[in-house]
């Protein structure tokens, strides 16, 4: 295990990982089978690369990677074009939420770039309007008018979310509605969505009842299952552990952070069962195969270093 900088942080880790936690995640991910079109991977992760960079994007080329392998693994894609539109919209989300997320006024410019309506006399066009505005013509090739218009709102929802976040670690954290702000960020609502893509049956605009019954679980179980997965991750950074929710409920309620760490990993499994019961049988192949892959992926790629934590974990190979 790498060295964790901060001793507390270093300490609650520990408290974790003598619980055995870490056998659920192991368990849930077990239950991926994991497949991956490598042709297909590899195209996209290089036409990604080579867009950003000639965008001016300084994007590391292991995101890119990682962002492809979700996916792959979430979201198969028989067409190489669609799978490259999703990776797409992967990757640049992550990306904007890991350059700008820390900077209030990086998000407000994001907002001013890639605004709701008209731009304003005077501002040009941005490379990161540019690009988003690639991502959205490119998945509108594949989807309605309708659900395009509706995944544009998910965007500018998580930007509100990713913006109110720029006020946890200052000294009025203690005065923030973190659940709240946590259900706003994180870009849940459109990577759920991401599943309308996989098969008729899971399109949004034809299945609303199905949508309007489970997002509210999927963004729980999005946000709860990824917290619980970063940690190590977010220890390694230091900022990003006092600003976790984990973190912030463990100081909040007064409670070790073992605690409110199983605390929210039960959270998410409730709501992983839930999303499965409602989905009913000819859904639930393809939102098992995107719950388990969540868990999968987490576990064997890079970004969250569970490797260190469990040897011998294999990594994703695109």
């Amino acid at each position: 295990m790498r060295e964790i900088p901060d001793a507390g942080h270093r300490e609650m880790v520990m408290e974790v990982l003598k619980e055995d936690f870490l056998g659920i995640p192991v368990a849930e991910a077990a239950k991926c089978v994991p497949r991956i079109d490598r042709p297909q991977a590899e195209f996209c992760a290089i036409t990604i690369d080579n867009e950003l960079r000639n965008a001016g994007f300084h994007c590391p080329p292991s995101l890119i990677h990682d962002l492809v392998a979700m996916q792959q693994l979430l979201v198969p894609a028989p067409d190489d074009a669609l799978a490259l539109a999703l990776a797409r919209a992967y990757v640049f989300w992550v990306h904007l939420d890991d350059t700008c997320g820390r900077s209030r006024s990086g998000v407000l410019d994001l907002f001013a770039d890639i605004g709701t309506g008209p731009r304003p006399p005077g501002r040009h066009a941005s490379r990161f309007s540019d690009y988003a505005e690639l991502v959205f013509a490119d998945l509108a090739g594949f989807c309605s008018p309708a659900f395009l218009g509706i995944y544009r709102s998910f965007i500018h929802e998580a930007l509100t979310g990713v913006l109110l976040e720029t006020e946890c670690g200052t000294d009025r954290h203690r005065f923030l509605d973190t659940g709240y702000i946590r259900s706003r960020s994180g870009f849940c609502e459109a990577y759920a969505t991401a599943l309308q893509f996989v098969d008729p049956c899971m399109d949004f605009v034809e299945n609303l009842a199905f949508w309007g019954a489970a997002m509210g679980q999927l963004v729980v179980f999005l946000n709860d299952i990824n917290d619980v997965l970063s940690f190590y991750k977010e220890a390694l950074d230091g900022r990003d552990f006092t600003v976790s929710s984990i973190y912030g409920e463990s100081v909040r309620n007064g409670i070790p952070y073992r605690d409110a760490y199983r605390a929210k990993l039960d959270s998410g499994l409730r709501a992983q069962r839930r999303i499965i019961e409602l989905a009913g049988p000819e859904r639930t192949p393809h939102v098992e195969n995107y719950l388990h892959g969540y868990w999968y992926w987490h576990l064997h790629v890079d970004r969250y270093g569970w490797g260190d934590l469990i040897p011998g974990l294999e990594r994703i190979e695109i």
